[in-house]
């Protein structure tokens, strides 16, 4: 294996990593955008509930 084949394969290599580690933080932040906005959603509908019973 020549040198510039081995060059090539460790930059498919950096980045197949790169985008590994990019979805795997992407995913992780959907979670917690979604966890987030589920606790305000609840947030703001909680307190009408004490409105209409009150």
């Amino acid at each position: 294996m020549s040198t510039l084949q081995r060059l090539k394969q460790l930059q498919l290599l950096r980045i197949r990593r790169i985008n590994l580690v990019r979805m795997i933080k992407d995913t992780i932040l959907i979670i917690l955008g979604v966890g987030a906005a589920a606790f305000g959603l609840k947030g703001f509908l909680l307190p009408t509930v004490f409105w209409t019973v009150a």
